[in-house]
């Protein structure tokens, strides 16, 4: 099976780099999947965590800290992309050893084992690698599944191959889930039941960001200038978001546009975009945007979103309207802004169905839907601030899950 899967693999990446090619994903970090040197310092039995990007690097973070604090041992960070890896870096220093995952190829698996020699190794939400779990589970190596999700799309694509993903799930030692669905779709899938907990979503506990320093002049903000901040935007919403602005601007005159692409390499698309709605576009690294005071800012640096979330009047959080999943609401909430979404929040379901339910957040079926909320909000100050302190509020009321994983993992490592 490992020989067979391989060769599947293998064909797959031959077919698949010209999309990254095209889609501008190709980066030196690449090259480091394929080959880990010997002489980096990994430490005696080290506990190895992975996350693919930065949403995933952000919940890491929480753990490693936690587990640095109790257990003293050296932590293994690997991503996938590049974001990740940089944000990595930038957020942890010196508290995580930051590398690429190894391309799921046994002997490739195998040697990164080989030289890391894990104690234990954790997954950030859903990543199963049948040849890293295979090897792990060979050198009894525990391997746990930290604020796990499955998403539909996610749940119909194991299922069809559940003969496979059975065998994935039954080397695997703990899976702590975020909600009671999340636990029901993992057993469905072959989990050991009693080797799953539900424990919440640690997303919540991310939210401090009182250290972070920022302020109105950086964004060249006047005192009677309100923000809409639309984040994580994919590929045809920021035609949308821009439309939007357009009527709007005319009836709020006061009101800025700040784009936040999810992908950074799409910048140079989105400008051109902007452009063509007969708007100025600017990048925030430029800086270029305070000589043009009505320009649409696009953030093109990674990690800076969250210092940024604090000035914004209202927030629109993309990969929503367009059929991505959604992305997570939790920062801005935590700014106590009135949050939009569109009806495609499936990766994010609990949350968008918590903050909804709560009148927390607003979601809308389409660009009038968007148009319409943002209206109400930038016309009633008082709706507005209510969303705001509601959002904020549930943050407090969800949060202790990376505490509760803390201790099923610390019972899973007692000898």
């Amino acid at each position: 099976m490992p020989i067979l899967y391989d060769i599947v693999f293998i064909f797959f990446s031959i077919f698949y780099l010209p999309v990254m090619l095209l889609k501008g994903k190709m980066h030196k970090g690449i090259l480091k999947r394929f080959y880990l040197k010997r002489d980096i310092d990994f430490g005696a039995c080290p506990i190895w965590v992975h996350a693919v990007s930065v949403g995933e690097v952000k919940i890491a973070a929480l753990i490693i800290r936690a587990l640095r604090k109790k257990t003293g041992r050296k932590i293994i960070l690997s991503t996938i992309t590049l974001s990740g890896n940089n944000l990595a870096r930038k957020i942890l220093g010196t508290e995580a050893e930051v590398i690429y995952a190894p391309v799921d190829i046994s002997f490739i698996v195998n040697r990164f084992i080989k030289i890391i020699k894990p104690f234990l190794f954790i997954i950030i939400e859903t990543e199963l690698w049948p040849n890293m779990i295979s090897a792990l589970k060979k050198n009894n190596v525990p391997v746990v599944l930290l604020n796990g999700r499955i998403s539909p799309p996610s749940f119909y694509g194991y299922n069809k191959v559940k003969f496979i993903t059975r065998g994935i799930l039954s080397k695997m030692s703990l899976f702590c889930m975020q909600t009671g669905q999340d636990s029901d779709k993992i057993i469905a899938l072959g989990a050991n039941p009693a080797n799953v907990k539900v424990t919440g979503n640690m997303k919540f506990d991310a939210g401090d960001y009182a250290h972070l320093e920022a302020s109105r002049a950086v964004l060249n903000l006047h005192n009677n200038e309100r923000l809409w901040i639309a984040a994580s935007t994919h590929d045809n919403e920021e035609e949308i978001v821009l439309r939007v602005y357009k009527r709007l601007s005319v009836r709020f005159p006061d009101l800025r546009l700040f784009i936040a692409p999810r992908h950074i390499e799409r910048v140079e698309a989105i400008e051109k975009i902007i452009e063509s709605c007969g708007l100025e576009a600017s990048r925030f690294s430029a800086d270029n945007f305070k000589e043009m005071p009505r320009s649409v800012i696009i953030l093109d640096t990674i990690g800076q979103l969250s210092s940024i979330y604090k000035f914004a009047y209202v927030v629109f959080v993309g990969g929503s309207l367009v059929k991505k999943g959604g992305q997570n609401i939790i920062e801005p909430a935590y700014f106590q802004k009135p949050i939009v979404f569109g009806r495609y929040m499936f990766n994010f379901t609990h949350i968008a169905s918590l903050y909804l339910k709560n009148n927390a957040a607003i979601e809308v079926a389409d660009e009038g839907g968007l148009e319409e909320a943002l209206c109400k909000i930038l016309y009633d100050a008082d709706y507005a601030k209510n969303i705001g302190i509601r959002a904020k509020r549930l943050i407090s009321e969800n949060q202790g899950a990376t505490e509760r994983n803390l201790n099923l993992i610390s019972q899973l490592m007692r000898p």
